[in-house]
């Protein structure tokens, strides 16, 4: 086992390259030591058949909305809908 500490103190130098070049002996050593055999032949891998995974992939960001019912996200103000969660005041 490979202690933090040891990888943090000895191999950093305020680049990748130590760690990448450790990685690059250490990982096929761990590979050869802990791989199992498949008891099946093929892939695992499975074409997606669920919906458009742009509409399901997202960034969730903390946001505070303002009484206009706008949000500042990237220097651009953007409006909220009305919904049955959120109504909007009249003035």
């Amino acid at each position: 086992m490979i202690c933090p500490i040891y990888v943090a103190d000895e191999l950093t130098d305020g680049t990748w390259s130590k760690p990448i070049s450790f990685l690059g002996g250490y990982l096929p050593r761990h590979n050869v030591r802990f791989k199992v055999n498949s008891k099946e032949q093929g892939t695992a891998f499975v074409p997606w058949q669920g919906s458009n995974l742009q509409d399901i992939l997202c960034v969730q960001k903390q946001r505070t909305i303002g009484n206009d019912n706008t949000v500042d996200y990237h220097n651009k103000c953007l409006q909220i809908c009305e919904d049955a969660h959120r109504l909007h005041q009249e003035n």
